[in-house]
């Protein structure tokens, strides 16, 4: 992907939060910033922030605005998270969301 992949989010205080994430040499990198503060390189990302990207990247492959490697390191990504999370997949077909 040439460019980064960036969305906003609301915050339940009313605030705002923007992510943004880079594909770089099969890893992603993850920004948070929320409104008015600094950029946190270091914060690890949310099962809800995996699905979101996970949806972004499907989206934009469809289109070919991102590559097939793209999308299998965001499934592969998404699953280790569900694997974090104790949600357990029942077998390794492709992630669908409906």
């Amino acid at each position: 992907m040439n460019r980064p992949l960036e969305w906003n989010e609301k915050l339940p205080d009313g605030g705002r939060r923007r992510v943004r994430v880079t594909f770089f040499s099969a890893m992603i990198k993850w920004q948070f910033q929320i409104q008015g503060e600094a950029w946190d390189y270091d914060t690890p990302p949310s099962l809800t922030d995996w699905e979101r990207l996970l949806d972004e990247v499907k989206r934009r492959h469809q289109r070919r605005r991102a590559t097939q490697k793209e999308l299998e390191l965001t499934e592969a990504g998404y699953r280790l998270a569900l694997k974090n999370a104790s949600i357990v997949l029942q077998d390794d077909s492709p992630i669908t969301k409906d």
